[in-house]
């Protein structure tokens, strides 16, 4: 089935949404780049567990990935990340 993980990539410390975060799903060639008010969205996510890998200017600067657990269960999934 056809399926969304969307959501929302957020400075922890300023509630800022981060733009231009790469948000990508770890063993699958699927990826987005977050938007001005820090949206992404990811098509065709298979069903199941996952690990949602974020990226950004400053963690490569210092060798750093966000990662987060995220099971897909249905065709939309939303998921926020602070970073």
């Amino acid at each position: 089935p056809r399926t969304l993980v969307q959501g929302v990539v957020r400075d922890s410390a300023t509630g800022t949404p981060v733009e231009r975060a790469r948000v990508s799903l770890a063993g699958t060639l699927l990826e987005a780049l977050t938007d001005s008010t820090g949206r992404f969205v990811l098509a065709g996510a298979p069903l199941g567990q996952h690990t949602l890998e974020v990226r950004t200017p400053w963690l490569d600067s210092i060798g750093a990935v966000r990662r987060d657990p995220l099971t897909v269960t249905s065709a939309l999934t939303p998921h926020d990340v602070w970073l």
